[in-house]
């Protein structure tokens, strides 16, 4: 007969899925709701976890909970170890439906804007249990990958170190963006000219380029070129409400003019003829030690299908 160790027969492996909730929220009421137990049983919880681990796991600060040096180091591992119990109990059969958990995207927010519905949709009739919460891209998104903090993050396509995964969704399909009723809206072409005229609205997103700025000024710049930038934010929102408002211009996925709210306020026009913007591509980041998760294999093949279908739109 195999004697378990003695170390193992101290942990009821419950506790191991409530320390992924804690480490995830750092906050004992949050995780404690998620758990739907009372704040007391949580806190038992984290001393029983102490105990386990010989460490004191968090830290209380006036900020909340901050990790120790050990919970990160377990953070690394707790994902895909949860995983494969998940799978060990299933016999190795996957099912969205009957699984409850959360995951966390890091997404630009015009990907947000086109994607997110899509993913929420397809979460809630595939598995209802599942909790997707979602951010604007952070500029330490390997690291927060690598921490547990974000399970998977739509990017440009760059070089990333060898611990991540990454895998191609194809390129996003750019173009100038007005409003119905522009005085531009009624042509079918813009020159070069015209396009200088107006003033432009830029959304810059962390990561979208080199040095933070557009990419048509990238190009712009190569022919010795400008436009004059009326409003820059980092706010999709405000610069779609601002561009229903005015008569500036903006550089934006021709996805917004032909699906969601904007669809019927907005056109899209290609960029003169001298202006040829190049191909972003984009792609899906984990970080390697959520590979073998059957939960994250699941949730990373819906968001393939659904990133590319949109991109392609």
């Amino acid at each position: 007969m195999v004697k378990p160790p003695s170390s193992l027969s101290r942990i009821d492996f419950k506790l191991l899925y409530s320390f992924q909730v804690l480490i995830e929220e750092c906050n004992v009421t949050r995780a404690a709701d998620r758990l739907c137990i009372s704040q007391p049983a949580m806190s038992k919880t984290l001393v029983r976890l102490k105990d386990v681990f010989n460490d004191p796991l968090f830290t209380r600060t006036a900020y909340g909970l901050i990790p120790t040096p050990k919970t990160n180091e377990l953070a690394l591992r707790l994902p895909s170890l949860l995983g494969e119990l998940q799978d060990l109990v299933d016999g190795g059969k996957f099912d969205p439906g009957a699984w409850s958990g959360r995951f966390s995207l890091g997404l630009p927010q015009w990907v947000s804007e086109m994607n997110l519905p899509l993913i929420v949709r397809a979460i809630c009739e595939q598995a209802p249990n599942v909790q997707l919460a979602s951010c604007d891209m952070p500029q330490d998104y390997l690291e927060q990958l690598a921490t547990g903090k974000l399970d998977f993050v739509i990017q440009r396509e760059q070089p990333v170190p060898e611990d991540f995964l990454s895998t191609p969704l194809g390129s996003g399909d750019a173009s100038c963006l007005m409003r119905i009723g522009h005085p531009l809206s009624q042509q079918s072409s813009l020159s070069l000219e015209e396009y200088l005229s107006y003033p432009h609205i830029r959304v810059s997103f962390p990561g979208m380029t080199d040095d933070n700025t557009g990419i048509i000024d990238q190009v712009l710049k190569e022919q010795q070129l400008s436009r004059h930038i009326a409003f820059d934010t980092t706010q999709l929102t405000a610069a779609l409400e601002t561009l229903l408002n005015t008569d500036c211009l903006m550089v934006g996925p021709r996805h917004l003019t032909t699906t969601g709210s904007y669809q019927q306020k907005l056109i899209s026009m290609p960029f003169p003829e001298p202006l040829r913007f190049p191909k972003l591509p984009f792609m899906l980041l984990q970080h390697q030690r959520t590979d073998n998760s059957p939960a994250h294999r699941w949730l990373r093949e819906l968001l393939l299908e659904l990133s590319r279908q949109s991109l392609q739109s």
